[in-house]
């Protein structure tokens, strides 16, 4: 079964995470196609897929436009299909529940627009990327980063992926949708 990994990036951790996912899913001998959503560079018809991974980040409440558009734009194509949602967001780096059921909240809201039902939703921590932002958003992620008891260095990036878990989510969504256990 061909899976798509498609996403949208706004500082490069959602397309590094998505990278991450494709490279796994390559290295166990999987069929799948990376697409930038932000800038699609191959062409691609969704419904020639099996199983769709969805990646975007959290931006003042919600995932990116370009990841609700395509999500929109191919809601029969994707209908039906094993379907996982990866939600990236620095607030799932912590242990707070009022930010988990929020992320969880920013999900639905995701689905109930777009018409898609996930078999799973992954909630992965981002990173600061202060070598990216300009002053005014370095100061907002500080501020973010203070609120929620983080020491945040803003002379550094820094990451707080879990790629391990990632890669058992993947594992686990792979062994859930395989056709009788094959690959390619």
């Amino acid at each position: 079964m061909r899976t798509l990994v498609a996403y949208a990036s706004t500082e490069g951790q959602t397309e590094k995470m998505a990278c991450f996912v494709m490279d796994h899913l390559t290295s166990l001998g999987y069929d799948a196609q990376l697409v930038n959503l932000r800038s699609p560079a191959e062409s691609y018809a969704v419904q020639d897929f099996g199983r769709i991974i969805l990646a975007g980040s959290v931006h003042i409440g919600r995932l990116q436009p370009e990841l609700v558009a395509f999500a929109k734009a191919n809601a029969d194509a994707l209908a039906g299909k094993p379907l996982a949602l990866l939600v990236n967001s620095l607030a799932a780096a912590g242990d707070r529940a009022a930010d988990m059921k929020t992320l969880g909240k920013i999900a639905t809201t995701f689905c109930q627009n777009t018409g898609l039902e996930p078999l799973e939703v992954w909630q992965e921590a981002g990173a600061f990327r202060f070598s990216r932002y300009g002053l005014v958003t370095s100061i907002v992620m500080w501020l973010i980063g203070a609120a929620h008891g983080q020491a945040v260095d803003t002379r550094k990036d820094s990451e707080y992926t879990n790629w391990d878990r990632l890669a058992q989510r993947v594992d686990g969504f792979l062994a859930r949708t395989d056709e009788g256990g094959e690959q390619a």
